[in-house]
């Protein structure tokens, strides 16, 4: 990634906060910082006064500790207060211990630039220890890069903190690109649309917390879960569109409330089923009890069976005529039915004419907009090649003009030189021009040095010379001296003893100094042995300079050479690309197309749709067939009906024709006791049973005897009561008659629900409901009716936004597993050997067949089954939860768990571990990153998957320069060097800026090739524990440079 490409950090400043009264950290040009120190010196809590604070502007205690765990990764709310978190923003401005300060104004901000713009984001607070009132105030600046740099004021000139008044009054010379926040959610959304292009807060909340946890040495201790990552890796996907989802739920939302009304009153008509099933059980229990037990003798039963034969009779007799009149009826109608469906086959027979006729036009029209386009294509490819092949045959000629013109009579002016220098005639050896200018390069060094060696040699044998002459003449003037003073002739032996010493003393230095002078001789005459070339340069002053500039010239053609090599690849790789794609064109239109003719193609579909436009259709044939039918069905039913009363009243005829026998009396009493029991129970009797006397009751009742005793008189109230209405555990009752009723516009029947559960009947102690259950029984059913024919009406009409939501959902699939491949590249470029520690990333559908995915990532489909049917399948359920149908917020969770895309597929990470095979990668998982795998892999397998997170929630933004700053505290404590560089390369491939913390010693780790970064060393103050404020101390450590030379 370009240096300018993103807003990358230029620098960090604190003013009067923390452990610095001031501040000013420049980053590197890549916008990497390193902060370096002993042990609880406070390196991290230095970078956490920077990051994540400025992300989110969250001054919560989750911006100063490390997290606890990956398990609250996925959140999208911000930070919040814990107390169990020792640091808090009020030490991290004010300090802590004994030397804590008790009332401060300080400032955070950091500088930012890209290619187009210059960011300050920054906060001010003022704090005094015991007052409730914390002032805190937020701040962006921004400026276009054109600009001078800019520039916050924050001090006065006694370096003292400006309150936020002075402040905002210091600073408005900025103007309206200036803005100052009371509230963090002020700045929050500011930096998130302005700042980081997100246009929904979530997002920037995502980002911060995934950055929050990056920032913690929890992810290389190997307690935490790995799950919660894949997780948020799935979430931090660009998902459909918000709107796009609830716009397509919304279709489905009135679907699902009439499905929940629907479901509600078929278990209210179950209920008013089970109701009178109950009512008329349990009373026909008493029933039996107080009348037909006492049945004993036939002579009590004779006038009613004498009256139920002639009623049986009278019902036979109309049965039998009923059948007679419905026969012409339902010959006349099937008749009708079977000329319709000879009718409709004819009309279906044209449809399908009219289909395979639509979809010939079809084919034809879409082969001939492809030809079209190939032939286009071919064209634009071949321009191309074309211009691919002229700029390589230009490179070639110019890589032949310089060799010829400017290297050749180099060499042989170099070679010239050779005559009686073997060194130089052994380097001009080297075949390679690259390596031949390395190779003079060294030689001419080597030869600077040992002429000036040389010459050092022989200026220190001058002075030596001198030296002796100097002892010469000092001897001689003693001498002079010694006579001078020993004049006496008493003295004369000791005068001869001065003269000797005089000259012992003089010619043993002399005698030093021509040994010192042998020994420089001896060493320069080694070094011209040894150097034999050192004669011709001893001889030539210009020659060493004659030679340099060759080399010179020799470097700069060796660099010309490689740029134009360069370029040469490249084009090589670009004509290899444009024969092929060149190549593939002519063999699709030479293969798909080789008879093609546009002319033909054009009248088939002329010819085509003039047929189409013949066939016509009865648009009522379908109406006529189903009104034909019905009036089947409807004859049918009633001849099954009389059919079965006529059998109904055969079987009656029968039974008493039998008992007539046996029968003689009947107790008159008992009997209307009997009849009146039956008339009162008459409307609670089951729709298949019929009870006209005491002779049906009998039979009734000897041949349900199970059913009699599982329906005990005695219950009857409490088993009323609880039908109409009894709660749950949580004092609910959805399906409460008393509620449905009043709900549906029953109120007088809600009431009597409510108002008296049972009510007597009759003579014989019968208890039924205080309503007329079957008008409540119509009710319902006519509301059901309703209801059904509704839904079938509202199961259609959803198109417009369901085709939305299907295009959505391909385009987003497609990027989803598009993406997964630039990852991999990402995650491969920090590695430089198959046998380092490596990752890849995956994606699998869970939940979904795989043709659901494969349809969505083929650009070139126009029908997708799979998908569609997953849709529909989705949209059904969600119509069809009817435990969400009067909670629109649960109703809207589950259209997101079912409709969000993102869900559809799952993560896997797979690491190669370094003693592994090349290709061999294992699955990473929560037991891996916990037990399995070494600390190196651990970390990596943690930490760069969750880089991730970031990286897709940044690829949201609408700001092409927003920012990639991320922390890493203990920054690869895991990792051998090697390695380190590899994850530090790779974290810079992913496009992110960092800061680091590491202990003193370790900032090798993080010099990787590439990647430009600044340390500081942190150091702590010597004074401690003595009640005073006393300033860390940061120096800057090293700086590293992209490349060697810059």
């Amino acid at each position: 990634m370009s240096k300018l490409t993103t807003l990358r950090p230029v620098s960090f400043h604190l003013r009067n906060f923390n452990k610095y009264p001031k501040l000013d950290l420049v980053a590197s040009k890549r916008g990497n910082l390193t902060l370096v120190g002993e042990n609880a010196v406070g390196k991290t809590t230095l970078a956490n006064c920077f990051f994540p604070m400025l992300i989110d502007g969250s001054i919560a205690t989750p911006s100063f500790n490390p997290a606890k765990g990956t398990d609250r990764l996925d959140k999208t709310g911000s930070a919040r207060n814990s107390s169990r978190e020792s640091r808090n923003f009020d030490s991290m401005l004010l300090g802590w211990g004994s030397g804590a300060m008790k009332v401060r104004t300080g400032y955070s901000y950091m500088v930012l630039a890209s290619a187009t713009r210059q960011i300050v984001l920054g906060l001010g607070a003022h704090r005094t220890v015991g007052e409730r009132r914390k002032p805190t105030w937020w701040f962006v600046a921004s400026v276009p890069v054109a600009q001078a740099p800019i520039q916050v004021v924050t001090t006065d000139a006694e370096g003292h903190s400006l309150e936020k008044d002075a402040f905002i009054a210091a600073n408005q010379r900025l103007g309206q690109d200036f803005k100052v926040f009371t509230q963090v959610e002020g700045y929050r959304n500011y930096a998130a649309e302005h700042v980081y292009g997100f246009t929904r807060i979530e997002n920037l909340n995502q980002l911060a917390t995934a950055y929050r946890l990056l920032a913690s040495p929890i992810l290389t201790a190997g307690n935490a879960r790995f799950t919660p990552i894949q997780n948020a890796l799935k979430n931090a996907q660009e998902g459909i569109d918000r709107q796009v989802i609830e716009n397509v739920a919304a279709t489905q939302r009135e679907l699902n409330q009439m499905n929940g009304l629907h479901e509600r009153i078929v278990r209210a008509q179950d209920r008013l089923n089970r109701l009178k099933k109950e009512i008329f059980w349990r009373n026909l229990n008493r029933f039996k009890e107080v009348v037909l037990t006492p049945y004993t003798a036939t002579s009590q039963q004779l006038d009613q069976l004498k009256q139920a034969q002639t009623t049986e009779q009278r019902g036979l007799t109309a049965a039998q005529q009923t059948l007679t009149q419905l026969k012409p009826l339902l010959e006349q109608a099937e008749s009708a039915v079977g000329q319709y469906v000879r009718e409709k086959a004819v009309q279906e027979d044209l449809k399908a004419r009219r289909k395979g006729l639509k979809n010939e036009i079809s084919l034809l029209t879409d082969r001939l907009m492809r030809y079209q386009r190939l032939e286009q294509q071919l064209v634009q490819q071949q321009q191309v090649l074309a211009e691919f092949t002229q700029q390589q045959a230009a490179i070639t000629h110019r890589q032949a003009t310089l060799r010829q013109e400017q290297l050749r009579p180099l060499q042989a002016q170099l070679a010239a030189k050779t005559a009686g220098m073997p060194i130089l005639l052994d380097v001009m050896t080297a075949t390679d021009t690259a390596e031949l200018s390395r190779a003079l390069k060294h030689y001419l060094r080597k030869m600077d040095r040992l002429i000036t060696q040389i010459h050092e040699i022989q200026t220190s044998q001058q002075h030596v010379n001198e030296d002796v002459k100097i002892v010469t003449e000092m001897r001689h003037d003693l001498d002079g001296r010694i006579d001078q003073r020993v004049q006496n002739p008493v003295f004369g032996r000791f005068r001869e003893g001065l003269h000797t010493d005089n000259l012992t003393v003089h010619k043993a230095g002399a005698t030093k100094m021509s040994d010192r002078f042998n020994q420089l001789e001896q060493q320069r005459v080694a070094l011209i042995h040894e150097n034999p070339d050192l004669k011709a340069y001893l001889t030539d002053d210009q020659l060493l300079g004659t030679l340099k500039t060759a080399a010179h010239t020799l470097s700069d053609l060796v660099t010309q050479f490689a740029k134009l090599q360069q370029q040469l690849d490249q084009l090589t790789i670009q004509l290899e690309n444009a024969q092929q794609q060149v190549t593939a064109t002519k063999t699709v239109l030479t293969t798909d197309f080789a008879d093609f003719d546009v002319t033909v193609a054009q009248a088939q579909v002329t010819q085509l749709q003039a047929q189409l436009e013949q066939l016509i259709l009865d648009p009522q044939i379908d109406d006529k067939l189903a009104e034909a039918q019905s009036a089947v069905q409807k004859y049918r039913h009633q001849e099954q009906k009389v059919g079965t009363q006529q059998t109904t009243h055969q079987a009656n005829l029968a039974s008493i024709a039998t008992q007539r026998q046996t029968v003689t009396q009947q107790l008159d009493q008992l009997g209307q006791a009997g009849h009146a029991g039956l008339h009162d129970l008459a409307p609670y009797f089951p729709a298949d049973v019929i009870l006209n006397d005491l002779t049906a009751a009998l039979a009734f009742t000897h041949s349900h005897g199970s059913e009699l005793r599982n329906h005990g008189y005695s219950e009857l109230t409490d088993r009323i009561g609880r039908l109409i209405h009894h709660n749950d555990e949580n004092g609910l009752d959805r399906y409460a008659l008393d509620t449905i009723f009043e709900e549906r516009g029953h109120p007088a029947i809600a009431s009597a629900m409510r108002q008296q559960r049972a009510v007597p009947l009759g003579d014989l102690g019968f208890r039924v409901v205080a309503f007329d259950l079957h008008q409540a029984q119509t009710l319902l059913a006519a509301d059901e009716a309703a209801v059904a024919n509704a839904l079938s009406q509202s199961a259609s009409g959803n198109d417009i936004a369901q085709k939305t939501y299907l295009g959505a959902a391909i385009h987003q699939i497609a990027d989803q597993y598009r993406l997964i491949t630039s990852y991999n590249e990402i995650l491969a470029k920090g590695t430089q050997s198959d046998q380092e520690i490596r990752l890849k990333v995956s994606l699998a559908p869970v939940d979904v067949d795989q043709q659901v995915i494969d349809e969505a990532c083929d650009a070139h489909l126009t029908d997708r089954p799979a998908l569609l049917a997953e849709i529909q399948r989705r949209l059904e359920r969600l119509a069809n939860e009817v435990a969400v149908d009067n909670d629109d917020a649960k109703f809207m969770d589950e259209a997101y768990q079912l409709l969000d895309i993102r869900q559809w597929s799952a993560f896997k990470i797979w690491i190669h571990r370094r003693q592994s095979p090349a290709d061999d990668f294992e699955e990473v998982d929560d037991k891996f990153v916990q037990s399995g795998g070494s600390g190196a892999e651990k970390a990596q397998a943690m930490v760069l998957p969750l880089l991730l997170v970031p990286k897709m929630i940044l690829q949201r933004s609408r700001q092409a320069d927003v920012p990639h700053l991320v922390m890493f505290d203990e920054f690869a404590d895991k990792l051998d060097p090697e390695t380190a560089k590899s994850f530090a390369r790779t974290i810079d491939h992913f496009g992110f800026n960092f800061i680091a913390t590491m202990p003193s010693g370790a900032q090798n780790k993080v010099l990787a090739d590439g990647v430009e970064n600044i340390a500081y060393d942190v150091l702590a103050p010597t004074q401690k524990n003595d009640g005073q404020f006393h300033p860390n101390v940061v120096r800057p450590a090293l700086i590293w440079q992209a490349k060697p030379d810059d």
